[in-house]
């Protein structure tokens, strides 16, 4: 939480959906999913458009899973099969 206001992680996110990775970082997250890597990794807008494109996966595969229905808390269950 920022100043009172919550946020996303994208890395804790990631965590949860996709458990068997090693790594969650951003690169590690495009190769996974198959998201192009921008020639232009590490500017602003490029990144921001990947972003937005992993976090979209990121909520897809959990919401698939039965990891979340709202992003407020991952169901108990579905963490006690991890």
């Amino acid at each position: 939480m920022l100043a009172g206001i919550p946020l996303l992680c994208t890395v804790k996110l990631a965590r949860l959906a996709y458990p068997e990775l090693p790594r969650h970082n951003l690169d590690a997250l495009l190769r996974h999913l198959r998201i192009p890597r921008p020639a232009d990794r590490h500017r602003a807008l490029p990144d921001v458009l990947v972003t937005v494109a992993v976090l979209r996966a990121i909520l897809r595969t959990g919401a698939e899973a039965g990891a979340w229905t709202t992003l407020r808390k991952p169901s108990a269950s579905w963490n006690a099969r991890r």
